[in-house]
């Protein structure tokens, strides 16, 4: 986790911190998580931010994005944990060359993106970050 600075609180000493991830795509057909397997690990840093740009279409596609978020995580039958994602808020229509950007004020472990792809997609391009940062 990145140090930006600290400041002292008392007998300890605080720190704050961020992380992120970006990825621009092309060509993308079918609906999937962002970013996987099992999303960016942000450790109770309660600022999250979600930006999407869907960039060129060729088609009549429309492409949702709705952030999640999480907590906490179950087996899945076996022994390695699986997340249990849940939405921050509804899904979010990425308009054609208009960023979107989506702020919550929430302590998650865990957050990504559902892109859901509908209509045809014969030239999908988009550009997703996701972020945390708090202290």
């Amino acid at each position: 986790m990145p140090l930006l600075n600290t400041a002292p609180v008392g007998d300890f000493s605080a720190s704050a911190a961020s992380e992120s991830e970006y990825e621009s795509f092309e060509n993308v057909t079918a609906t999937f998580q962002w970013p996987s397997p099992i999303g960016l690990y942000v450790p109770q840093l309660p600022n999250l931010c979600f930006y999407g740009l869907f960039g060129t279409d060729n088609g009549t596609t429309t492409v949702t994005i709705t952030p999640q978020m999480s907590l906490s995580s179950g087996t899945g039958g076996g022994t390695t944990p699986v997340p249990i994602y849940l939405d921050l808020a509804g899904a979010t229509v990425l308009p054609l060359g208009t960023p979107v950007l989506l702020n919550y004020y929430f302590p998650a472990v865990l957050i990504r993106f559902n892109i859901t792809i509908a209509g045809a997609a014969p030239d999908c391009d988009m550009q997703l970050a996701i972020g945390a940062y708090g202290g």
